[in-house]
């Protein structure tokens, strides 16, 4: 189905934010005469207070497929809209925005007699009538296009109820969200449950994907879960060896009261390494003084399980990371010093 409606919205909204792009962009000069540019922004308001928001939910929701259907939507509203979005992010409210706009106006009428261009007071109210309304009318779109995703996103959970009528009263009795901080984890507990077939399917008798398995999750808590690279865990007599409902996360392996900060600063840190450099990095905190984390006999393959889920990426194979002997003699190429340095600075926080 084509996008007839929303593209024609798009197309009208960039179309006007690039006419007006003069009064807040500090480079641009119009040179014009003022009563063509006058012209230009009041066929710009013209056009946009038209536009209508209405059945655009509709056009969207039935352009894109049902799997990970809602996702695909925000980021494709997100995608198609940027240039709105982006316009104005600080302004909050229309009273912050209209000191903006007189801001803005008063800027362009100097900047413009720079080139010899004058506006007469006459022509000034024109210009503050026509920028004002205009945005005015964007900043309402932007209310719509919240809107917008908040009916897509109800949509969806109408659907779900559909498709699932058993959850229709967990539904109704309390919205639930995945923390942001165990995101991670649970990432790799469904994968490891998939892997150890926890779920079958309730129709037929072939076996259930881990990709169906993570999507269903992801679009019943609304986020997105992917298929990280980490060690399959062996199987001694039926049994799971790194067992789930003891699965830690990689914060939990740091010995600091601020392990969920330095987590994450050492997650920004070391954005690339794998393999070896991994193993350094793991080295350097071990012989920190002191330790934020010691290794000991059976917890390798738990940690590098917990830091490939937490990182999220893959970070080298379970033997290229835990592979790797560090002692004190070891050369950390640099780790050690680069480790202090985001330790300090969660210390000072």
């Amino acid at each position: 189905m084509q996008l007839e409606k929303t593209d024609k919205t798009v197309e009208i909204l960039e179309k006007t934010i690039k006419t007006i792009s003069p009064f807040n962009d500090e480079t641009k000069y119009i040179f014009d005469k003022s009563q063509n540019f006058i012209a230009s922004i009041r066929n710009a308001f013209g056009e946009i207070k038209l536009i209508d928001f209405e059945g655009l939910d509709t056009e969207l929701w039935n352009s894109y497929s049902t799997i990970n259907q809602t996702y695909k939507l925000k980021n494709a509203i997100n995608k198609r809209f940027e240039v709105l979005l982006n316009w104005q992010k600080d302004s909050t409210t229309i009273a912050h925005l209209n000191i903006i706009v007189i801001e803005h106006l008063n800027r362009f009428v100097e900047r413009q007699k720079t080139v010899f261009q004058r506006y007469t007071s006459q022509e000034f109210t024109e210009l503050q009538h026509y920028y004002t309304r205009i945005s005015h009318r964007l900043f309402v779109a932007k209310l719509e296009l919240n809107k917008l995703k908040e009916e897509i996103e109800k949509r969806e959970t109408e659907l779900q109820r559909k498709r699932h009528p058993v959850l229709s009263e967990v539904l109704d009795l309390e919205e639930i969200k995945l923390a942001d901080n165990k995101k991670e984890e649970f990432n790799l507990l469904l994968q490891n449950m998939a892997d150890h077939q926890f779920f079958v399917s309730r129709y037929h008798s072939s076996p259930v994907l881990k990709e169906d398995v993570l999507s269903l999750f992801g679009r019943f808590l609304n986020t997105q879960f992917e298929i990280v690279e980490a060690i399959t865990p062996e199987e001694s007599s039926g049994n799971i060896e790194v067992k789930l409902k003891d699965l830690k996360s990689f914060p939990e392996f740091i010995l600091h009261e601020k392990r969920e900060q330095i987590a994450m600063e050492i997650r920004k840190e070391f954005s690339n390494e794998k393999g070896k450099a991994i193993r350094l990095l793991l080295g350097a905190m071990e012989l920190n003084t002191p330790p934020l984390l010691t290794i000991g006999k059976g917890k390798g393959k738990e940690i590098y399980t917990a830091m490939s889920a937490y990182f999220n990426r893959d970070i080298g194979s379970y033997q290229s990371v835990i592979g790797h002997i560090v002692n004190q003699k070891t050369n950390l190429e640099g780790v050690d010093i680069r480790l202090n340095h985001l330790l300090k600075k969660v210390e000072n926080e």
